[in-house]
């Protein structure tokens, strides 16, 4: 699967510079996931999902 990064830099939200999208291990292919990063947008392991919402709190 090839995935080409978007032409234009999206924004996520005003002011918000960076997003993690959690999911688990082996459903993102390695170029997916760098087009998400382009994006701001890092793939994480699903087990770390509650982890990272406590700290928001």
């Amino acid at each position: 699967m090839v995935v080409k990064p978007a032409r234009r830099r999206r924004q996520l939200q005003p002011g918000v510079r960076r997003a993690s999208l959690f999911v688990a291990d082996g459903k993102v292919p390695q170029a997916l996931a760098d087009a998400l990063a382009c994006d701001g947008i890092t793939v994480e392991p699903y087990a770390k999902a509650a982890e990272a919402l406590t700290a928001t709190r």
